[in-house]
């Protein structure tokens, strides 16, 4: 059977695509794609990671060529993000009459639950410095 113009034009943008995610570094891909998913979470990890990346091409220790990425990634993110918080609270309104100090607050103390038990950080040794 042959190939339409349609398949054999996908497949070829899928190869050019493929090898052009080849040439950038891995962490700016990841941060790029996670700013690209309209999901709360995802969308902010997407941002931070763009921002770290973006100071590791001020410092120069990042390739200048994965500028034009990185901060694609930080817009989409942003925009990504405001999106998700947006849908979110009117999906939470709608179902209990959630108004936005109580949204926020939510939102922030989830965050803050998070960064709080990460384990990279230690809290005895933590607080032992303070007694």
């Amino acid at each position: 059977m042959q190939k339409s113009k349609l398949e054999e034009e996908f497949l070829q943008k899928l190869a050019a695509m493929k090898t052009n995610i080849g040439l950038h570094d891995r962490g700016v891909i990841f941060g790029f794609i996670l700013s690209l998913f309209p999901i709360f979470p995802s969308a902010l990890f997407g941002v931070v990671i763009g921002y770290l990346n973006l100071s590791l091409l001020k410092s120069g220790k990042l390739h200048l060529s994965e500028t034009s990425l990185v901060r694609r990634g930080l817009l989409i993110g942003v925009i990504n993000t405001v999106i998700s918080v947006v849908l979110l609270y009117f999906i939470l309104h709608s179902i209990s009459e959630v108004g936005w100090n109580a949204f926020l607050q939510n939102i922030i103390d989830h965050i803050l639950r998070l960064f709080n038990n990460l384990p990279l950080i230690k809290k005895n040794a933590f607080e032992k410095n303070l007694v």
